[in-house]
């Protein structure tokens, strides 16, 4: 009787300690984290001023280091406020 319920207790923490790993490793889906490196739309002409960029189906002020052209796509590298930092898509 005390071997079966002593695998099955393991078994159950073992499953629990994978999924919690799993959370843990998982890219966050919410807040200035997400943003981070996705992808998106130049909406604007963007320069060192600002620009209006399309990602996640929003639009977001952008700036950028480097000229960026009207529907080129981007990728969001920071964000300060509610400023994205951006450069083109290679």
């Amino acid at each position: 009787m005390i071997i079966p319920v002593t695998l099955v207790t393991a078994l159950f923490f073992g499953v629990l300690l994978r999924l919690a790993y799993k959370a843990h490793k998982r890219k966050p889906v919410t807040g200035v984290e997400e943003l981070i490196g996705l992808e998106g739309i130049a909406k604007t002409d963007i320069d060192s001023s600002s620009g209006m960029v399309m990602v996640h189906g929003e639009l977001w002020q952008a700036r950028s280091d480097e000229p960026i052209k009207k529907d080129e796509e981007i990728v969001v590298q920071d964000i300060k406020g509610l400023t994205l930092r951006v450069r083109k898509k290679n």
